[in-house]
């Protein structure tokens, strides 16, 4: 595929400018919990950004290392480009004051879409860009996947890059350590990547791959013991928001050898995460905010909110857990 006019990726990339951040500097960029925010919304569902912020401070007070910004729990797809782009500055701003790590999701159905969202988070001096394929016209291949990939890190400049798996929602079944692999070779700044999925053993196979370098981080909460005890370097996830202090404690307990009360914290997280699915779990995940003092409003259409009985009944169900 090739780009023309402004839509070419060394035209964006000229247009917002570059930084001087390399490889070798940001290397295991991300590690420990990295929270994927809520996008704030007014009740007329247009950005609210003053929120960021106070988050941002609650956030590194209760320990999240990081922020991974206009992912599925910020429901890009509902996002225009220049919101995206706002939401960025926005935390690049707050960033200046918590001195967290920030990862902008950058991927999107169009390309040319992606390589601005690149070039601009490159502009921004951020600490890295992500990207999920585009899902409406997939890539069949490993080989075309990397061609994506490859010409949005050419957008970024020298921004380490991640590739956003998370196939329950793209349908995109190519073997990550494949695509990882060739990304590995034809892109400098490939870094690692997200990996949203249960499959632990795809997931041990990017683990082993070039000698432990690249950077995985995990993606489902529910299941966040077990892929620690893979190995994995670090989790960015929607309940890290509002559920940090009890992974925290999870996590200890799993390095102090107390394998049960590890097993128990996690199955609490499971009960929970059981909870948001009965409803749409972005909006009911908006609902739990609530609960440690941030409002970010409705969900966008498509997505469904929740009715009162549905927040009600999600609240009971947490009140019984007692862990939020």
């Amino acid at each position: 595929m090739e780009f023309c006019g402004e839509n070419d990726p060394t035209r964006v990339a000229a247009r917002y400018g570059t930084n001087e951040k390399t490889m070798n500097e940001t290397k295991k960029l991300l590690s420990g919990l990295i929270a994927a925010p809520f996008t704030p919304f007014g009740s007329d569902r247009s950005l609210c950004l003053d929120q960021v912020g106070p988050f941002s401070e609650y956030l590194k007070s209760v320990g999240i290392n990081g922020v991974f910004i206009c992912g599925t729990t910020g429901e890009f797809p509902s996002l225009t480009v220049a919101e995206r782009q706002q939401i960025a500055e926005s935390w690049v701003e707050a960033g200046k004051r918590t001195e967290m790590s920030i990862v902008i999701h950058v991927g999107d159905n169009c390309l040319a879409n992606a390589c601005e969202l690149a070039a601009h988070a490159n502009a921004l001096g951020v600490d890295g860009v992500a990207m999920v394929l585009p899902s409406y016209f997939k890539p069949t291949t490993p080989a075309d996947a990397v061609r994506s990939l490859r010409r949005v890190s050419e957008a970024a400049g020298d921004l380490p890059l991640f590739y956003y798996h998370i196939p329950g929602l793209t349908g995109i079944q190519l073997s990550t350590a494949a695509v990882a692999s060739l990304a590995r070779e034809e892109i400098a700044t490939f870094a690692g990547v997200k990996f949203s999925s249960t499959d632990l053993v795809q997931l041990q196979s990017l683990l082993g791959m070039d000698q432990g370098r690249l950077n995985i981080l995990y993606g489902c909460d529910e299941m966040l013991l077990g892929a620690q005890v893979l190995g994995i370097d670090g989790a960015v996830g929607s309940t890290y928001n509002y559920l940090a202090p009890l992974f925290h404690r999870m996590l200890k307990a799993y390095e102090q050898g107390d394998l049960e009360s590890a097993q128990s914290l996690q199955r609490k997280v499971v009960a929970m995460v059981d909870l948001l699915n009965m409803a749409n779990p972005i909006a009911s995940g908006k609902a739990l905010l609530k609960r440690v003092g941030f409002d970010f409003g409705p969900v966008r259409e498509p997505l469904p909110g929740l009715t009162s009985e549905e927040e009600g009944r999600l609240n009971r169900g947490v009140d019984e857990l007692g862990i939020v």
